[in-house]
């Protein structure tokens, strides 16, 4: 998302903690020439930016990947530090509350890979801890199995977002069901949600 926007003419910073996709993103950058765009290495819980930028992106289901709901909380509230008074955050996921619980989203699903193995995907909705627990496993095509690390991501409910960015600091909350701009609801494949920060 960061070549692409920078592509497109935008002076783009990209975060990540994993060095490895960070090194993957340079290479690309250069190979690419582009002047107008950086790659640092972050942790989103201790994010120490202010007011530096316009827009913050967070990009296909990857936000709440942390163990309690006050380092998430942390997480929004360093986005909005981030921000320029009048800046934006955008957040995207593809698991909605209501699909996972409903059943709609499946529970276990089986992915084709580019290099021809298979991807199987397990999850599980706690509603204890409002947490999808999951695990993934890569099935080559000698039919041998690699189960990679399993996660657990919490999951917010639109009012509960909601509540999390108005006490981080920002004065508007908007949510979509699509990027067309149609309005989220529960029948939504996925939730986008901006977000606007408050003047100072």
């Amino acid at each position: 998302h960061s070549l692409e926007l920078a592509r497109r003419g935008f002076d783009v910073t990209g975060a990540d903690i994993n060095k490895e996709f960070l090194l993957m993103c340079e290479e690309d950058r250069k190979k690419f020439n582009f002047s107008n765009c950086r790659f640092i290495e972050r942790d989103m819980r201790t994010l120490a930016v202010h007011n530096e930028f316009d827009l913050v992106i967070n990009m296909f289901y990857s936000f709440g990947f942390f163990d309690t709901d006050q380092e998430n909380e942390r997480v929004v509230r360093n986005f909005c530090n981030a921000l320029k008074p009048n800046g934006k955050f955008l957040m995207h996921t593809h698991v909605t509350f209501p699909r996972l619980v409903s059943g709609k989203l499946k529970n276990s699903q089986i992915r084709q890979l580019k290099s021809g193995s298979f991807l199987k995907l397990v999850r599980r909705y706690n509603p204890q801890t409002k947490r999808e627990d999951g695990v993934w496993e890569v099935l080559n095509k000698n039919n041998q199995s690699v189960q990679l690390t399993p996660y657990s991501v919490r999951l917010y409910t639109p009012e509960e977002f909601r509540r999390l960015c108005l006490a981080a600091g920002f004065k508007k909350v908007s949510f979509f069901g699509s990027w067309d701009g149609q309005s989220y609801s529960d029948e939504s494949e996925e939730m986008i949600v901006l977000a606007l920060k408050a003047h100072q």
